[in-house]
């Protein structure tokens, strides 16, 4: 009789499990050699360094964008070692001819108004 709670066990398992679909994995951007060499950059990798650098296209829409995820991967067994999410600075310095956005706490010039100067 222990049988039968084992064997409906297994297969209401196997049903909820058969319900959920499989998850895609997160496509992978395929970047031109300059966007590589700038990410590079970013990341302080010197360009010589046995590191991988991927990015990851979390908003699957096939082009860089804020939110997309910078995988760097390396060492004997080639795993990861760091992520970076991306913003719209990083963007820009990856994609010629942009340029950055402007956060709130940058909006302002550094250093003050120049002719609102007190001694």
């Amino acid at each position: 009789m222990k049988i039968l709670p084992a064997i409906l066990l297994f297969f209401l398992s196997f049903n909820a499990w058969a319900i959920v679909p499989p998850e895609r994995p997160t496509p992978v951007l395929q970047l031109s050699i300059t966007q590589q060499s700038a990410l590079r950059t970013l990341l302080n990798l010197i360009p010589s360094s046995p590191f991988t650098v991927s990015v990851l296209d979390q908003d699957r829409n096939r082009r860089l964008s804020s939110g997309d995820i910078a995988v760097v991967r390396g060492g004997m067994a080639n795993a990861e070692v760091r992520r970076r999410v991306l913003d719209a600075d990083d963007i820009a310095a990856l994609s010629p001819g942009r340029s950055p956005a402007r956060h709130p706490d940058r909006s302002a010039p550094r250093g003050g108004d120049p002719g609102n100067r007190t001694r």
